[in-house]
């Protein structure tokens, strides 16, 4: 599996189509099923099986008395499609994702093993908005 990094900015068409960018597309394990997961705010992320299986591991350790985990698996696992492209490799965002990410104008994170397709206002606003310190202590010192 190779790593995703960079972004690319595109539309989602009239029917609220894409094409995941072939820089990433490229980089998803060959013959592995692709995934929308609605992931943390503001951005829907794209997985492949393996990854998504190796993050959805979690559900395996939740008790299922803990009514707020169990709750919390409902949420994630009903926000989650797979990927169908048409003959020209474009795919349907589903419901929920149009929903989610709300404009049309979009960009598109590579975030190592998987991405993330954000509302390019939202992205400019919150992510290119932010100090580089900042960024670098959110990471390292977290």
């Amino acid at each position: 599996m190779n790593f995703m990094f960079g972004k690319v900015y595109h539309q989602m068409d009239a029917k609220n189509r894409i094409r995941i960018p072939v820089k990433f597309k490229n980089a998803f394990p060959k013959g592995e099923a692709l995934f929308f997961v609605r992931y943390n705010e503001g951005r829907v992320a794209v997985m492949s099986e393996s990854v998504l299986s190796q993050r959805l591991s979690v559900f395996e350790e939740v008790n299922p008395g803990n009514r707020e985990a169990a709750d919390a698996i409902s949420a994630m696992a009903g926000f989650i499609d797979e990927v169908s492209e048409d003959g020209q490799g474009r795919t349907q965002l589903p419901k929920w994702a149009r929903e989610f990410i709300k404009g049309k104008e979009l960009v598109t994170v590579g975030v190592k093993h998987y991405i993330e397709i954000w509302d390019a206002n939202v992205y400019d606003g919150k992510i290119l908005s932010k100090p580089q310190d900042q960024i670098v202590g959110a990471l390292y010192h977290a």
